[in-house]
């Protein structure tokens, strides 16, 4: 089985492989793609949970990648406001805190 995980340079065809990405995105909190999908295109986003703890959204910004990242990284800022969102809307939706 092949796991695209991005449109150009990222495929996985071992399936333990593609779950450590997933394992880490679950345990930041968010997933990023920087130019994986377009040249210049950076984005990031965080789930959105309901009160079962199930995702049923996300919370996501895309922009310049000079505009999301600062000395070669996601800008903190950035991350944070995007998962304090998703968070919002989970505890509006009746998710507990996470």
């Amino acid at each position: 089985m092949i796991f695209y995980v991005a449109k150009f340079y990222k495929v996985f065809d071992d399936v333990e492989a593609f779950e450590q990405i997933l394992d880490l995105t679950r345990a930041r909190g968010y997933a990023a793609d920087v130019e994986e999908t377009w040249e210049g295109v950076a984005s990031l986003a965080a789930p959105i949970h309901d009160r079962r703890r199930m995702p049923v959204g996300a919370v996501g910004i895309t922009g310049a990648v000079e505009r999301l990242r600062k000395d070669g990284e996601l800008r903190a800022e950035l991350i944070a406001a995007v998962r304090d969102c998703a968070r919002a809307v989970s505890r509006d939706l009746g998710a507990g805190r996470f």
